[in-house]
């Protein structure tokens, strides 16, 4: 941190990722970045403090409440909305483009929907159908075959987010607190917030809410399928 402060020209930005991840001393020294512009750094044995020009400090996180009290009443925190799913198909199509590849309108829906409303599995799940299929040129069977082949069931549920409905369903209430879910999934509870939950509530078949994790639209009653292998030209 100190090494990347002190190289800041005026105005520049610090752009810090997944900051709810920060260890408790970096922590310290970002309060002491804003708050006196220094940081500490060792000299011939010393620790000296050295003055960091005026810049912005941009901390990104999905967990702000993981993120130091003291360090938030810092900051002016924005809430992005969630990305519509025209939004992911235009990522999508943009990603297809710069990988030289021709994909159908239709199978960029399917890829979209699958991508659980973030940009970045909307570019891995691309980069993984242009190592699946041979050809430039990919179909909504192409798409449909590529998300069978890793293990989606015909809703586009991975196996782990087929279990965790399942649990839910059997539950007496269809509710059920994340620790239990965790338990039951042979999983830790921070791996289903992070990868499992996400593309559940971005599809409306649960809530979150401080008595648990409830089922709120059985996947098994939707009458559409995401791996559809309907014709292209219908988009």
């Amino acid at each position: 941190l100190a090494r990347l402060a002190l190289a800041l020209s005026h105005a520049d930005v610090l752009f810090i990722d997944e900051a709810h991840a920060l260890p408790a001393a970096t922590e310290s020294a970002l309060l002491a970045l804003n708050d006196d512009l220094k940081v500490a750094v060792t000299e011939e044995k010393q620790v000296v403090l050295k003055s960091v020009v005026e810049h912005t400090l941009i901390l990104a996180t999905n967990r702000p409440g993981e993120v130091s009290k003291a360090l938030r009443s810092r900051c002016h925190v924005f809430m992005f909305t969630e990305y519509t799913q025209r939004e992911l198909i235009e990522i999508a199509r943009n990603v297809a483009r710069d990988k030289h590849l021709d994909v159908s309108p239709q199978a960029l829906g399917v890829l979209a929907r699958h991508s659980e409303g973030r940009p970045r599995g909307v570019a891995r799940t691309i980069e993984a159908i242009a190592r699946f299929c041979s050809a430039n040129k990919i179909t909504s069977a192409d798409a449909a075959d590529f998300l069978r082949s890793a293990g989606l069931d015909e809703q586009g549920l991975t196996r782990a987010q087929s279990l965790y409905i399942g649990f839910l369903r059997r539950a007496p209430t269809r509710r059920m607190s994340v620790e239990r879910l965790a338990a039951l999934l042979g999983l830790d509870a921070a791996f289903l917030v992070d990868e499992i939950e996400p593309g559940l509530l971005s599809r409306g078949f649960i809530d979150i809410t401080a008595s648990g994790r409830t089922l709120v639209q059985d996947p098994a009653a939707e009458p559409q399928t995401i791996l559809t292998d309907g014709d292209d030209d219908d988009v």
